[in-house]
């Protein structure tokens, strides 16, 4: 397999990812703004959801104390 990186604006992205869909190859666009691995970013977005959401645990800072004395 190998790689191509196409720098492109915008307004040609329509048509590059048609283009390719057609050929049916395997693609991937990323932002060059965001520096971060998608499925990193995604975990992140996922864990803000879940502390909306109030799904999350707190830990008195007494009880972190306890535990690091015990390893």
């Amino acid at each position: 397999m190998k790689t191509i990186i196409v720098h492109a604006k915008v307004d040609k992205m329509k048509k590059i990812t048609a283009f390719l869909k057609e050929l049916k190859v395997a693609f991937e666009i990323r932002d060059e703004d965001n520096p971060y691995d998608p499925d990193f970013v995604e975990k992140i977005k996922k864990s803000q959801h879940q502390y909306k959401e109030g799904d999350y645990t707190t830990v008195a800072n007494e009880d972190l104390e306890k535990y690091l004395k015990s390893k």
